[in-house]
């Protein structure tokens, strides 16, 4: 007896279903999740866990050199231990706009943008080196430059 592709086709992808090999999407991570709407939080480790800093809807902070974090600890700076200064290792961006994170104070130095709505757990290139945070700034454009939102 032949049994049809089909039936072969579904049997097959059961089997790697049951394997383990496709996976479910799986919820945000409840830390995230806390995160308050029009909030930018980061956390001191990977994954949303750890101290929580919340940046409410619009805020800046030129310099997080001057808000302190209890136990805080940093391998890249260890003269910011205890306050925010290179301390966060994932961001969630629940803002209406995008977000701008530097590496120095005063808005200055490499920059990346967390898009509304969206997070960032951990990125190698940026782990506690965050030194101040703003909105994104909107430009209309001009010639051959889009509008859109920029980190300058």
């Amino acid at each position: 007896m032949r049994v049809p592709t089909k039936v072969m086709r579904l049997v097959a992808a059961l089997g790697l279903v049951l394997a383990g090999v496709f996976t479910l999407p799986q919820p945000a991570s409840a830390a995230a999740g806390d995160c308050a709407r029009g909030n930018l939080c980061f956390w001191v480790d990977s994954g949303y866990s750890g101290p929580r800093y919340n940046l409410g809807p619009g805020s800046r902070n030129a310099n997080l050199q001057n808000n302190p974090c209890g136990g805080c600890r940093s391998g890249t700076n260890p003269g910011a231990n205890g306050t925010w200064n290179d301390m966060a290792s994932s961001w969630y961006n629940r803002q209406s706009v995008p977000v701008c994170l530097y590496q120095n104070a005063n808005y200055s130095g490499t920059a990346i943008k967390i898009g509304a709505n969206g997070g960032l757990s951990y990125r190698a290139s940026f782990n506690d080196r965050m030194s101040s945070v703003r909105p994104a700034i909107y430009r209309s454009g001009a010639g051959t430059v889009p509008p859109g939102y920029f980190c300058f």
